[in-house]
């Protein structure tokens, strides 16, 4: 499919600042003003996590849609979430993510996101 093929669309990325240090404190977030698909949701560690449950819970709105593991890793250390649940976010929908269980480890993120098919086109 050619990107002048009606039908192609683009994965995007959005980068996000750093997450708050804290256990089961809410993280940055990514507002979509069309019907968006979330492909992949991605960590860069900035500050190591101190015990095996530093990671984040990745949300639609309120509900978790997976989990991104961290562990121990040290800083510059890459992972990508597990999706589980349903990835397709409403217009002017929410994607979130929420740490875990290390009150010390923050991390940043890269949301990765298609517009679909049927989503409302501005003017």
């Amino acid at each position: 499919m050619g990107y002048m093929d009606p039908n192609h669309r683009v994965v995007r990325e959005h980068h996000t600042a750093t997450s708050t240090a804290g256990a089961t404190t809410a993280g940055p977030a990514m507002r979509v003003f069309q019907k968006t698909i979330v492909k992949g949701v991605h960590a860069i560690a900035k500050v190591a996590g101190t015990v095996a449950g530093h990671g984040f819970d990745v949300y639609n709105g309120t509900s978790s849609i997976g989990t991104l593991s961290l562990g121990t890793a040290a800083a510059e250390a890459t992972a990508s979430a597990t999706l589980t649940g349903d990835t397709t976010i409403p217009a002017f929908g929410t994607l979130s993510v929420k740490s875990l269980a290390d009150a010390t480890g923050t991390a940043q993120f890269i949301f990765e996101t298609q517009v679909a098919m049927d989503a409302v086109q501005s003017a």
